[in-house]
């Protein structure tokens, strides 16, 4: 994971030698949850299906709680 210039920090991105991509983007307003983007060459795009269960919001906590 790298952090790059030219982004809102923090910000992450990991490049992956087989084309794999993630990126963790910090919100605006603050108080919003991080985005998470990951990308993948590798899969066709008539995979993709509709009517997935949502992820859960992952909450930030206070240090040490």
């Amino acid at each position: 994971m790298i952090e790059r210039d030219g982004f809102e920090k923090p910000n992450q991105f990991g490049y992956f030698p087989d084309g794999y991509h993630i990126q963790i983007k910090a919100a605006y307003p603050p108080d919003y949850p991080p985005t998470i983007v990951a990308t993948s060459p590798c899969f066709p795009g008539d995979l993709r299906r509709d009517g997935l269960p949502v992820p859960k919001v992952i909450q930030q906590g206070s240090p040490g709680s």
